[in-house]
């Protein structure tokens, strides 16, 4: 498990220089499916039991409200990691149509975790 630390300004009060650890996990993503990331949220211990149900419950919301093209666009940028030319290449789209998917596509997930 990887540690990260928070330091704090020097104008901050002295008792605030006390060590704060948050835990975080790292997913590959060359592994990267919708699947796992639904894994990591029950496998995260930061969040509180209620918080990790939320968090499951909007993201297959999310992906369950994608079309068949935006599904694929969601799954380029998150698994394949892919640029925006190589998207478009690999979709077939226009960059014009690019950013419509990536504007429909945030906005749904807006919506899913609101």
């Amino acid at each position: 498990m990887t540690v990260a630390r928070r330091g704090k300004s020097v104008d901050y009060p002295a008792k605030s220089f006390q060590s704060r650890k948050h835990f975080i996990k790292i997913i590959n993503a060359n592994a990267y499916n919708y699947n796992e990331v639904a894994d990591s949220i029950w496998e995260d211990h930061s969040l509180p039991v209620d918080e990790k149900v939320i968090a499951k419950i909007s993201w297959e919301r999310f992906i369950k409200s994608l079309g068949r093209l935006e599904k694929r666009f969601v799954k380029a940028k998150l698994k394949d990691g892919l640029t925006t030319p190589q998207v478009c290449q690999k979709l077939s789209i226009k960059p014009e149509d690019y950013y419509a998917t990536r504007k429909i596509a945030l906005e749904k997930f807006r919506v899913a975790f609101a």
